[in-house]
């Protein structure tokens, strides 16, 4: 998984600046539920749990970008025939939880939200043996769009990279200055503790997430071990 997860960064490494790229991406039950209404009506999960997780989450001022990830051991055709269908469904709901959450912070900070692009990549096998399983074949054009496959990968010019430099022209412009923007006006109007707590969330519990329940109680906003690579 690891050396795939490295592959993929790579790529991302190649192109164009101004990204920024959270690797291991996760978030606890309490951090999604401040931003996902209505989510922790019926979720039995405790505040410090893990909610959710992506491999790569791609931040630029026009667009973010979700990946996950995924290097299963395929087996015979029937079984790599659900293998697949197995792997796809479950990158799915992590795709989607991880929208809600990314929707939810711009919903809070009345924001615009950018272009979302999730994809799930299949890093260790080529899209022309994966076309011929029952199961791909059902899917949407659309669905088939949002997966990559090990040859999607490969070349200096991957899909991968191509579908990053597309959405780079074509999105709105300004999404991450006006997070910035949005924040710092928030600590500086703010007289709501409430509105504090969430956006101390932002700042450390999703961008330095690490034991982040004891950098609160301890005010640290500083020396926090995180996921952050900036390219």
């Amino acid at each position: 998984q690891y050396e795939n997860e490295v592959k993929v960064y790579d790529i991302l490494g190649d192109l164009y600046g101004g990204l920024i790229v959270f690797h291991g991406f996760s978030y606890t039950h309490k951090q999604y539920s401040l931003f996902v209404r209505g989510h922790s009506d019926d979720c039995k999960m405790k505040d410090d749990e893990e909610e959710g997780e992506c491999d790569f989450l791609v931040i630029h001022d026009m667009f973010l970008a979700i990946l996950e990830v995924k290097v299963p051991i395929w087996g015979t055709s029937k079984n790599a025939n659900n293998t697949f269908v197995r792997n796809y469904k479950d990158s799915i709901k992590q795709r989607k939880r991880t929208k809600d959450l990314i929707f939810g912070i711009c919903e809070w900070m009345q924001l615009t939200p950018p272009e979302v692009l999730d994809f799930t990549v299949f890093s260790n096998v080529d899209r022309s043996v994966v076309s011929k399983y029952s199961c791909y074949e059902k899917l949407s054009p659309e669905e088939k769009e949002s997966i990559l496959f090990m040859d999607d990968l490969e070349g200096g010019n991957s899909n991968l990279s191509q579908r990053l430099e597309i959405s780079q022209e074509s999105s709105q412009d300004g999404f991450w200055k006006n997070l910035i923007g949005k924040t710092v006006s928030f600590f500086r109007g703010s007289q709501d503790g409430m509105e504090d707590e969430t956006l101390m969330f932002i700042l450390l519990g999703l961008w330095c997430y690490d034991d982040i329940n004891d950098r609160i109680k301890k005010k640290k906003s500083t020396d926090c071990d995180s996921a952050l690579i900036p390219l």
